[in-house]
């Protein structure tokens, strides 16, 4: 992002100069054989043009310093509330991953990505919470799976030992 900023004030700053020197150059007119009698004049008005022209270019460069300050500073603006947006958004995938939430979890990983512009860190930071957040599912899955069997290993148990009541087993 800074190497973007940097690029574009010096381009910016490099196409402010071609057009003042443009202008300067169109500003200054030398006659190519001046009388004796102008000469003097001839000169003294091309220093005052050329004077001129450099102060033109001087605040033609400030202002373009100036807009140039403005837009990092704006992007400053826009880099920090995107982070805290991510920073939001992982503390709350975070905290219903805690809580065993994991469809707002997913939702929130969802966000996440769909966020603009993230950094190699942040969609690493992602990753892992996506893999968390599958693990934490397979592991649900699996109690779940495993206490299902145990209800029904006890309910076939007593259905089993009902019908062997029937035989004379207690």
């Amino acid at each position: 992002m800074k190497r973007c900023l940097d690029a574009l004030l010096v381009t910016v700053l490099a196409l402010s100069l071609i057009g003042c020197s443009k202008e300067a150059e169109e500003k200054i007119t030398v006659p190519t054989e001046p009388s004796p009698d102008n000469m003097e004049k001839s000169i003294k008005d091309a220093a005052d043009t050329t004077a001129k022209a450099i102060d033109d270019a001087t605040e033609q460069v400030k202002q373009v310093e100036d807009k140039a300050g403005e837009a990092v500073a704006d992007v400053k603006t826009q880099v920090a509330d995107a982070t805290s947006r991510f920073d939001k958004i992982v503390a709350a995938i975070k905290a219903n991953l805690d809580a065993n939430a994991f469809d707002k979890a997913a939702l929130g990983l969802k966000e996440g990505f769909a966020l603009e512009g993230l950094t190699g860190e942040q969609k690493g930071i992602l990753q892992q919470l996506q893999e968390l957040i599958q693990k934490a599912l397979l592991k649900n899955t699996v109690g779940d799976a495993t206490k299902n069997v145990e209800g029904g290993a006890d309910a076939a148990k007593k259905k089993a030992g009902a019908l062997l009541k029937g035989f004379g087993n207690k």
